[in-house]
């Protein structure tokens, strides 16, 4: 039982460290000598002043606490059955796979997206089930999720009340993805985005995948891993080490995704498909299925290369709009807004703290 608890103690570190690194680092193929963040590999000491150190130190850093959070085969640290609000052998796994993913370790990646799926804990939901297990918990799906209730959960700043016109609908959809999930009108993921005019006349486009239980709009479980996800993974990784697999769980994913009839019967990813055409497709699927979830900006700004990133549309607040960029990318002048800024109580508590190119220290 110790050990169980300590391997979900490192799995839960990688996890900070890779959500850390991705905000205030660049991207690990990219430039992985970049300024990662400080690794925390112990307990720090307040008065402690620390610098961060590359991304790539981070990176290995993760790979070595998931590695020992999953132990071996023969004597996994974790249990293999499903828990829910915990993490277990699967979790670890799962979030090592996506790491070695975004590392370009595609071989490692896949071998382990596909441990997991052929583990036989965790299944798709069925296509006609899927819109209505958002207002569930715990899903077939759930590989790791945070647990909320009606006396636990973040009230008023509940994903659910964020983005829902019954609450601050502070974000939402674009129409670019409306359009794309509007390319298969027999989509079942069409229903999770809802699009309306409000009193301004102004169209928006609401994001459903947090209806929060039994009425209460704050109750919704965060998704940190579902097994849709693992399949993308094995996906993209597959497309350079197995394209025949890849092109398979891409598929078994998008069957389950929408209504099949005689008269619109599903099509498999053609065999001729290959290649960087077939990355492409993976990509597509993955912001059809995960939007909402917050994987989107570091799905962009890990795939960049030398396309841009645009903006439409005028400011919320708009202060510094003589300084509004409409369009960033890693090869023009606001490459930097792409990173976020060490805070500046941060930079205050530690003198010694790089700060990122393009900010104030």
């Amino acid at each position: 039982q110790l050990n169980d608890i300590k391997a979900q103690a490192l799995t839960l570190r990688a996890l900070l460290h890779f959500d850390l690194v991705r905000i205030y680092g660049e991207p690990y193929l990219k430039n992985k000598d970049a300024w990662g963040v400080i690794k925390a590999d112990r307990v720090i000491n307040k008065e402690e002043q620390l610098a961060r150190v590359s991304v790539k130190d981070i990176y290995s850093f993760m790979v070595s606490d998931l590695t020992d959070a999953i132990g071996t085969t023969e004597k996994p640290n974790l249990s293999e059955d499903k828990k829910n609000g915990y993490i277990n052998l699967w979790a670890a796994k799962s979030l090592l796979a996506k790491i070695y993913l975004y590392m370009g370790e595609y071989k490692k990646s896949y071998d382990l997206a596909e441990d997991v799926i052929n583990g036989g804990v965790y299944s798709l939901i069925a296509g006609s089930d899927y819109v209505r297990s958002w207002g569930e918990a715990f899903s077939s799906e759930a590989i790791f999720e945070l647990y909320t209730s009606d006396v636990e959960n973040a009230d008023r700043e509940s994903i659910g009340y964020v983005l829902s016109p019954d609450g601050y609908a502070a974000s939402g959809s674009t129409q670019e993805l409306f359009d794309l999930l509007n390319e298969d009108p027999k989509d079942y993921r069409l229903k999770l985005v809802t699009k309306k005019e409000g009193e301004d006349k102004k169209i928006r486009y609401f994001i459903n995948k947090y209806p929060g239980r039994e009425g209460n709009l704050y109750v919704n479980n965060p998704h940190i891993i579902r097994l849709s996800e693992v399949y993308l993974i094995a996906a993209e990784a597959g497309a350079y080490v197995n394209e025949a697999n890849a092109k398979k769980y891409l598929d078994d994913l998008r069957k389950e995704r929408r209504i099949s009839t005689t008269e619109s019967p599903f099509v498999p990813t053609p065999e001729s498909v290959s290649g960087g055409v077939l990355v492409d497709l993976v990509k597509v699927e993955r912001r059809k299925e995960l939007f909402g979830e917050g994987h989107r900006f570091f799905d962009i700004t890990r795939d960049l290369g030398t396309k841009t990133m645009k903006r439409t549309g005028t400011p919320t607040f708009p202060l510094n709009n003589d300084i509004y960029v409409k369009e960033i990318g890693w090869n023009n002048d606001y490459s930097y807004l792409l990173i976020l800024p060490i805070p500046s109580e941060e930079k205050d508590n530690n003198a010694v703290i790089q700060q990122n190119e393009g900010y104030l220290n």
